[in-house]
């Protein structure tokens, strides 16, 4: 907490995208486009061995949902309910009114693992899943940190919530092995300043530390206690939370960047369909995170 960022990695522009893998479109677009009110942006069809189809919704806040799908049967997610499991815990939307959003969505048969409660740092909170099981928070106010963090740094401007939805992207959770090494990558390497942190009234030393990630926030859950090993599955087929895009001015020169820095490329910087540029790469535990600039071309 006492490193102070000066700025992102140069060439950082935004947060860009969440990508969850599903089992059957049909059903996620109802849920996500129908019953949140993500609107569908385009899709592009990829010519691969599992038939990869990705769906894009605007989720707010200049953020993208990508929902892959595919032609080929999908695998069980490897996500479980306990968030000592290292990786990609949840997603998360700011509302108006935690109450009343979880009462409509409840009434349409979805699921909540946690009723709207008021939450450490003062907000309220609930959390349900997506008709696959994924893993999803609605939050109401702004949070007061225990620790306090630095300011937040210049973005562009974000628009809001989408027209007909009353949820906003806000964060995504990752649970990391050690936060001192995941500050270096995340604060030292990408420049994501530390907002705060929280200090959760629980036996396993569990923190909450909250990065800003362009206008939205990367959120670390931390524990005195071992976590549960699990990295990422490049098999796009396992159902739930895939991976994170960042939006850049120029894929080759932030991969060059982060070579530079020591940071594992996993996929090296390609010109990819709909027209953008991308490059995979890993953060210390291994969760995949893209780089990706262009506007995209949608097929459809």
């Amino acid at each position: 907490m006492n490193r102070q960022s000066k700025g992102f990695i140069p060439g950082f522009k935004d947060f860009q995208h969440v990508t969850v893998s599903v089992s059957n479109v049909d059903r996620a677009l109802a849920f996500y486009r129908d019953l949140l009110g993500f609107p569908v942006l385009g899709r592009l069809y990829y010519p691969n061995q599992v038939g990869l189809v990705i769906d894009f919704l605007d989720i707010g806040n200049n953020g993208i949902l990508e929902i892959f799908s595919f032609k080929v049967p999908t695998k069980t997610t490897e996500w479980i309910p306990d968030d000592l499991q290292l990786g990609m815990r949840h997603i998360a939307f700011k509302v108006h009114n935690v109450d009343a959003t979880a009462a409509r969505l409840k009434a349409a048969g979805v699921e909540f693992t946690l009723e709207p409660t008021d939450a450490t740092g003062g907000v309220r909170i609930a959390f349900f899943k997506d008709p696959d099981g994924t893993l999803l928070e609605i939050i109401q106010g702004d949070l007061k940190y225990h620790i306090p963090g630095q300011a937040p740094l210049p973005t562009p401007p974000a628009g809001g919530a989408p027209a007909g939805s009353e949820l906003c992207y806000d964060h995504v959770t990752l649970t990391v092995s050690d936060l001192d090494k995941a500050l270096a990558f995340y604060q030292g390497i990408l420049g994501f300043p530390v907002l705060g942190q929280l200090n959760m009234n629980d036996d396993r030393g569990f923190v909450i530390t909250y990065l800003q990630f362009g206008n939205s926030v990367l959120e670390l859950f931390s524990f005195a206690r071992p976590t549960i090993y699990h990295t990422w599955n490049p098999d796009e087929t396992v159902l739930g939370l895939k991976h994170i895009g960042m939006l850049v001015d120029d894929v080759f020169a932030v991969a060059d960047r982060l070579k530079s820095a020591g940071v594992r490329i996993i996929y090296p910087p390609n010109h990819a369909l709909g027209g953008v540029d991308t490059c995979f790469f890993a953060d210390p535990d291994g969760n995949a995170l893209e780089l990706i600039n262009g506007t995209c071309t949608y097929d459809e």
